[in-house]
């Protein structure tokens, strides 16, 4: 799995610090974070730290070399939308690698096919079940460039609504906002501000009284028909059950980096020195690994929902090792639930 995240700074001397999208929302300079997951062992396999301006597309050509110049052949790349473009598709396809990515509708050919899949997608032929949850697939040919990729169109009614529900209280906040809005010369600008990236679907009215926002119906029901779609290209052998869940499994790669961030307190590093950066971004990812490596024991194990990293940690480290002046080693007394966790990783102290 490949993904990419922005860590930012508010050190003034890293020259990999640049101004760029930020994931976090801060208001600071950052660098761009890449890494690699293996999903069968749950690990990171290795990271490449770039300068913060440096967009997700852009990352993945040098990613696929160094990958192969470290013998790495039998691979399937897992990657979000973000890194779809017919530059990279074209990379991914001349080194013969298999793929499976989300595609965005900012190509018109893209959301075209979405409009025209969705309209009978609901129909008993495309229904299907995974894991409890019914959807509708529907296969497809996806034209990128001068490729015709595989694919699969899925709709989700229960993700439906609730992408519904959630923009139509988005856009009743935002109507409500404006129209509580103070009357003066800057009221315009002000409702622009509210609205945001949403103002297309605003229509204002100003009068000397009062301001209004109308809905506009229209276009908000073209967005809304999209809703619950969404299509998935890949490369390789992929029916749409392995295909969507290959992608699901994608949130690993996301739970890494939050992990890296929140737990291993990585989100704003306090050093000011690309040297320093980049050591502690090792020592980051030695203990990433660790973590992960764990977590993952005890997924296999089962015992996943009963043990986070930190509640396993809290067990083990009332264990107590003695060392006498003789060099003798005696270990304090192991509870059922401490033999349970060391059991997993073959580390029950010897009677």
């Amino acid at each position: 799995m490949y993904d990419i995240t922005s860590v930012s700074s508010y050190s003034e001397l890293m020259k990999l610090l640049e101004w760029g999208y930020n994931r976090d929302q801060y208001d600071l300079p950052q660098i761009n974070l890449s890494m690699i997951l293996d999903k069968q062992e749950g690990i990171p396999l290795g990271y490449e730290i770039y300068p913060g301006s440096i967009s997700d597309v852009k990352t993945l050509n040098n990613t696929v070399k160094k990958m192969h110049a470290l013998g790495v052949r039998d691979f399937t790349l897992i990657l979000d939308r973000g890194f779809f473009s017919v530059n990279n598709i074209d990379l991914l396809l001349q080194n013969h690698a298999d793929f499976v990515i989300a595609v965005p509708e900012r190509y018109s050919s893209v959301s075209k096919l979405i409009r025209r899949l969705g309209k009978d997608i609901e129909r008993p032929r495309y229904l299907k079940k995974l894991n409890d949850e019914v959807i509708f697939v529907k296969e497809t040919d996806i034209e990128v460039g001068h490729h015709l990729l595989k694919g699969y169109c899925y709709y989700n009614p229960t993700r439906a609504q609730q992408e519904k529900n959630s923009f139509y209280k988005r856009l009743f906040t935002i109507q409500q906002q404006i129209e509580a809005l103070t009357m003066h010369k800057q009221v315009k600008t002000k409702a622009l501000e509210i609205m945001g990236n949403l103002s297309g679907y605003f229509s204002l009215q100003i009068t000397p009284e009062k301001i209004t926002a109308q809905i506009k119906e229209k276009t908000v029901a073209r967005r809304l028909n999209k809703r619950g779609l969404f299509l998935i290209a890949y490369h390789g052998d992929y029916s749409w059950d392995g295909c969507l869940i290959a992608y699901k499994e994608k949130d690993l790669i996301e739970r890494s980096f939050n992990i890296l961030k929140n737990d291993l307190e990585f989100s704003t590093p306090h050093t000011h020195k690309d040297t320093t950066l980049k050591g502690l971004m090792f020592i980051s990812l030695l203990a990433l690994i660790i973590r992960m490596k764990i977590m993952n024991e005890l997924k296999k194990a089962n015992m996943s929902k009963d043990y986070g990293f930190e509640k396993m940690m809290l067990q083990l480290e009332k264990i107590k090792a003695v060392v006498t002046d003789n060099g003798q080693v005696f270990i304090s007394e192991i509870t059922k639930k401490q033999r349970e966790l060391l059991e997993i990783f073959d580390a029950v102290p010897k009677e």
